[in-house]
Protein backbone atom coordinates (compact mmCIF):
# COMPACT_ATOMS: atom_id res chain seq x y z
CA UNK A 1 0.00 0.00 0.00
CA UNK A 2 2.58 2.18 0.60
CA UNK A 3 4.07 2.01 -3.02
CA UNK A 4 0.94 3.02 -4.27
CA UNK A 5 0.77 6.30 -1.73
CA UNK A 6 4.35 7.12 -3.11
CA UNK A 7 3.07 6.92 -6.59
CA UNK A 8 -0.68 8.68 -6.50
CA UNK A 9 1.70 11.43 -4.99
CA UNK A 10 4.15 11.57 -7.77
CA UNK A 11 1.89 11.18 -10.02
CA UNK A 12 0.13 14.39 -8.74
CA UNK A 13 3.33 16.25 -8.34
CA UNK A 14 3.80 15.94 -12.11
CA UNK A 15 0.60 16.11 -13.69
CA UNK A 16 -1.01 19.15 -11.50
CA UNK A 17 1.56 21.75 -13.05
CA UNK A 18 1.17 20.50 -16.32
CA UNK A 19 -2.62 20.87 -15.84
CA UNK A 20 -2.39 23.79 -14.79
CA UNK A 21 -0.88 25.42 -17.70
CA UNK A 22 -2.77 23.87 -20.23
CA UNK A 23 -5.61 26.00 -21.03
CA UNK A 24 -9.04 24.64 -20.84
CA UNK A 25 -10.23 26.96 -23.61
CA UNK A 26 -8.60 28.11 -26.55
CA UNK A 27 -8.42 32.00 -26.97
CA UNK A 28 -9.72 33.34 -29.87
CA UNK A 29 -8.53 35.78 -32.06
CA UNK A 30 -9.80 37.88 -35.55
CA UNK A 31 -8.52 40.40 -38.24
CA UNK A 32 -11.33 42.58 -37.92
CA UNK A 33 -11.85 46.41 -40.47
CA UNK A 34 -15.05 48.83 -40.43
CA UNK A 35 -18.68 47.44 -40.01
CA UNK A 36 -19.60 48.89 -43.70
CA UNK A 37 -17.18 46.75 -45.54
CA UNK A 38 -18.43 43.21 -45.20
CA UNK A 39 -15.94 40.60 -46.50
CA UNK A 40 -14.27 37.54 -45.18
CA UNK A 41 -10.84 36.31 -46.16
CA UNK A 42 -8.70 33.09 -46.55
CA UNK A 43 -5.52 32.51 -43.95
CA UNK A 44 -3.96 32.64 -47.16
CA UNK A 45 -4.62 35.95 -48.22
CA UNK A 46 -4.28 37.40 -45.06
CA UNK A 47 -0.91 36.06 -44.55
CA UNK A 48 -0.23 37.50 -48.19
CA UNK A 49 -1.86 40.88 -46.95
CA UNK A 50 -0.13 41.05 -44.00
CA UNK A 51 3.28 40.73 -46.01
CA UNK A 52 2.62 43.16 -48.44
CA UNK A 53 1.06 42.12 -51.39
CA UNK A 54 -1.72 44.32 -52.55
CA UNK A 55 -5.15 43.16 -52.44
CA UNK A 56 -8.73 45.13 -52.84
CA UNK A 57 -11.77 44.75 -51.42
CA UNK A 58 -15.05 46.60 -52.10
CA UNK A 59 -13.04 49.21 -54.14
CA UNK A 60 -10.24 49.63 -51.19
CA UNK A 61 -7.11 48.22 -51.17
CA UNK A 62 -6.20 47.04 -47.58
CA UNK A 63 -3.75 48.15 -44.95
CA UNK A 64 -2.59 45.88 -42.42
CA UNK A 65 -2.06 47.07 -38.82
CA UNK A 66 0.19 45.59 -36.28
CA UNK A 67 0.90 46.12 -32.52
CA UNK A 68 4.55 46.38 -31.48
CA UNK A 69 6.39 43.32 -31.70
CA UNK A 70 6.42 41.82 -28.00
CA UNK A 71 2.57 42.01 -27.86
CA UNK A 72 0.89 38.72 -26.89
CA UNK A 73 -1.55 39.29 -30.00
CA UNK A 74 1.30 39.90 -32.44
CA UNK A 75 3.01 36.84 -31.44
CA UNK A 76 -0.11 34.26 -31.69
CA UNK A 77 -0.94 35.95 -34.53
CA UNK A 78 2.46 35.28 -36.06
CA UNK A 79 2.36 31.92 -35.30
CA UNK A 80 -0.81 30.86 -35.64
CA UNK A 81 -1.62 32.83 -39.07
CA UNK A 82 1.71 34.02 -40.66
CA UNK A 83 3.26 30.34 -39.73
CA UNK A 84 6.58 32.62 -38.89
CA UNK A 85 8.65 33.91 -35.45
CA UNK A 86 9.11 37.39 -35.12
CA UNK A 87 12.42 37.12 -35.91
CA UNK A 88 11.78 35.40 -38.87
CA UNK A 89 9.74 38.23 -40.20
CA UNK A 90 11.83 41.00 -39.18
CA UNK A 91 14.46 39.11 -41.59
CA UNK A 92 12.07 39.06 -44.41
CA UNK A 93 11.30 42.96 -44.08
CA UNK A 94 14.80 43.80 -43.72
CA UNK A 95 15.35 41.51 -47.26
CA UNK A 96 11.99 42.92 -48.69
CA UNK A 97 12.44 46.73 -47.88
CA UNK A 98 16.28 46.77 -49.73
CA UNK A 99 14.50 45.45 -52.59
CA UNK A 100 11.76 48.47 -52.17
CA UNK A 101 9.01 45.73 -54.11
CA UNK A 102 6.52 45.96 -50.70
CA UNK A 103 5.87 48.11 -47.53
CA UNK A 104 5.63 46.47 -44.05
CA UNK A 105 2.54 46.58 -42.16
CA UNK A 106 1.75 50.01 -40.24
CA UNK A 107 2.86 49.67 -36.39
CA UNK A 108 1.01 51.23 -33.77
CA UNK A 109 1.67 51.06 -30.28
CA UNK A 110 -1.38 49.89 -28.51
CA UNK A 111 -4.75 48.94 -29.55
CA UNK A 112 -6.64 52.27 -28.97
CA UNK A 113 -4.39 53.65 -31.24
CA UNK A 114 -5.36 50.83 -34.15
CA UNK A 115 -8.99 50.96 -33.31
CA UNK A 116 -8.71 55.04 -33.78
CA UNK A 117 -6.72 54.21 -37.84
CA UNK A 118 -9.33 51.49 -38.24
CA UNK A 119 -12.47 53.80 -38.06
CA UNK A 120 -10.77 56.63 -39.95
CA UNK A 121 -9.42 54.88 -42.68
CA UNK A 122 -11.07 52.59 -44.97
CA UNK A 123 -9.61 49.31 -45.95
CA UNK A 124 -7.45 49.22 -42.73
CA UNK A 125 -7.43 45.69 -40.81
CA UNK A 126 -6.24 44.86 -37.15
CA UNK A 127 -5.34 41.38 -34.88
CA UNK A 128 -6.96 41.09 -31.79
CA UNK A 129 -8.72 39.05 -29.51
CA UNK A 130 -12.42 38.64 -29.95
CA UNK A 131 -13.45 40.16 -26.58
CA UNK A 132 -11.49 43.21 -27.09
CA UNK A 133 -13.82 44.11 -29.83
CA UNK A 134 -17.06 45.39 -30.62
CA UNK A 135 -18.73 42.52 -32.58
CA UNK A 136 -21.88 45.72 -33.62
CA UNK A 137 -19.20 48.25 -34.53
CA UNK A 138 -16.44 45.70 -36.89
CA UNK A 139 -16.41 43.06 -39.14
CA UNK A 140 -14.41 40.09 -38.79
CA UNK A 141 -13.18 39.07 -41.87
CA UNK A 142 -10.97 36.07 -40.50
CA UNK A 143 -11.28 34.26 -37.18
CA UNK A 144 -8.24 31.39 -35.40
CA UNK A 145 -7.31 30.25 -32.31
CA UNK A 146 -4.53 30.22 -30.11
Amino acid sequence: MGILKYAAKYLAVAIVPLLLTTKAVCDEFVVFTQLETPYKLSRQQIKQVFLGARLEKNGEILQPIVLAPGHPWRTVFNIRVMGLTESRLQSYWAQVKFTGKRKPPLQVDDFAQMLQIIDNQKGTIGVASIESIQLDKYQIIYQFSD
